[in-house]
């Protein structure tokens, strides 16, 4: 069913120009980016199963330490210290953290409302993001959704229910697509993801979500992404180590306990970055969903939010 475009002003820096609500193209290139990540995400994700089964063939036929380090008698008496760091402090602050962030993004929403983004006219779009990092980027949304997940479950579940063989080998699988995901992202955007004199304005002013009507400038990233962009990179290098310890159990029962806390306290600032970062890119900016979907931005909004973008400066060169 074709939808009619139904013009409504609205105010970008102190302009008025017109939003269109949808976009006639919008519903049809969702439907190709959806199936070629799906159809890439189960070919990775049987090399994933290979690689994770021949993983298992390797490892120590001793005693599960790790099962041992989270569930054994020091952790139900709470005598050991890392076990009681793990269980009377880490895994309440991360639980009222969770909740915290959702509260706090809910009430920006209803208090300072959704900044638009959004293209005026399919004309004022210009390129963006590269297919082949828009197909990564799904598969990591994919693979950090099943982790965030199966992370929580394993972590809070035992409140509630105990987890299963099946949350636990999940987890895992999806570590070991978690690694090399993480690592093309990182190198893709390392050179963007640097700090410039000018994000130091729009961390003052909270890039504008507060209300600050300040002019700002931007690269492709702006301050807020790049903090998230670092937060990923630090954070997911000590995940993938201390998951990668404790899958092949390299150490002693103490060293297992001490992976077991590093894992936890890496997973707690990228999870909660996580959190805002989803927020950001469904209900607190519009635009930027459906733009890295199908790989274009609005002009406008670029010379109002990116004016030092490559990408901008190369469409004004033309």
């Amino acid at each position: 069913m074709r939808v009619e475009p139904r013009p409504q002003p609205f105010e970008r820096d102190g302009d008025v120009v017109m939003k269109l609500h949808l976009k006639e193209n919008s519903g049809r290139r969702f439907p190709r980016f959806a199936w070629r990540t799906a159809l890439l995400l189960g070919v990775i994700l049987g090399l994933a199963e290979v690689g994770y089964l021949m993983a298992q063939g390797v490892l120590p036929n001793s005693a599960d330490l790790l099962r041992l380090a989270i569930r054994g008698d020091a952790f139900q008496t709470n005598q050991d210290l890392f076990l009681a760091f793990r269980r009377s402090a880490l895994i309440p602050i991360f639980g009222i953290a969770i909740l915290s962030f959702i509260a706090i993004s809910l009430g920006h929403f209803f208090k300072f409302g959704p900044k638009d983004m959004s293209a005026p006219s399919e004309e004022d779009e210009i390129p963006w993001w590269d297919l082949s990092i828009r197909v990564v980027h799904g598969l990591m949304v994919v693979v950090f959704l099943i982790l965030f997940i199966t992370g929580l479950m394993i972590t809070f579940g035992r409140y509630f229910v105990s987890p299963g063989v099946f949350l636990r080998q999940s987890h895992e699988i999806a570590g070991f697509l978690f690694v090399p995901l993480l690592a093309y992202m990182v190198v893709t955007w390392l050179k963007e993801a640097m700090f410039k004199a000018y994000d130091l304005d729009w961390l003052k002013n909270f890039g504008g979500y507060l209300g600050s009507k300040a002019k700002l400038t931007s690269g492709k990233f702006n301050a807020g992404q790049k903090l998230w962009f670092w937060v990923m990179a630090v954070t997911g290098v000590l995940l993938s180590y201390s998951g990668l310890m404790l899958f092949f159990q390299i150490g002693n029962m103490e060293d297992m306990k001490f992976q077991v806390v590093l894992h936890m306290l890496s997973a707690m600032p990228m999870m909660l970055m996580f959190l805002v970062h989803l927020y950001m890119t469904t209900l607190g900016t519009k635009g930027t969903l459906m733009g890295m979907i199908h790989g274009r931005f609005s002009k406008a909004a670029a010379e109002s939010y990116h004016s030092e973008a490559s990408e901008l400066k190369a469409v004004e060169s033309k």
